[in-house]
């Protein structure tokens, strides 16, 4: 554990087998921050049967694994991206137990897979996906109940199957 996130990745990662536990702030942050000299937009990154427990307790939004896509304005403001710049996510077979805000947060980002993981006792939805685009969200577990909220996307952009105790927004 620490006073911040755990890793901070942009590209052609794959975070496998490692435990994460007291982290401040995410447990796995992937940004991208076009027009940043930090990093490039993100491609390829998964991160597949970890164990992270007691993440984001500072309270600040955002998932224990946390992936967004941000531009920087005219004004010099960061914010989301309009549009995905990010593309092949993966979240696959994960053990997230006491996820600060959510468990899953990923925006801005084409082809996205989040499969097969177990949420459990997490204080907001389970999985927040916000402007994505051709998203796999199937047979993750959900402890006690959750839901995934989806924002700024369009319909049919999301596939919901097989997921125990994860309800989509509205259902």
């Amino acid at each position: 554990g620490n006073r911040a996130r755990g890793i901070l990745t942009h590209r052609n990662t794959l975070i496998e087998h490692c435990a994460f536990a007291n982290q401040s702030h995410a447990a796995i942050l992937v940004p991208s921050e076009a027009g940043s000299p930090e990093g490039p937009t993100v491609r390829n990154v998964t991160v597949a049967h970890n164990d992270i427990r007691n993440t984001g307790r500072i309270g600040r939004p955002g998932g224990a694994i946390q992936v967004a896509g941000l531009s920087v304005g005219e004004d010099g403001k960061v914010r989301f991206a309009p549009e995905p710049v990010n593309a092949g996510v993966r979240i696959i077979g994960n053990t997230i137990v006491d996820a600060g805000t959510s468990a899953v947060e990923i925006g801005e980002t084409r082809d996205v897979t989040v499969a097969s993981n177990r949420i459990e006792r997490r204080e907001g939805p389970a999985i927040v996906l916000r402007n994505v685009r051709t998203a796999k969200v199937t047979d993750n577990t959900c402890i006690p109940p959750g839901r995934m909220v989806v924002t700024d996307t369009p319909s049919g952009e999301v596939t919901f199957s097989r997921n125990s105790g994860l309800l989509r927004d509205g259902a």
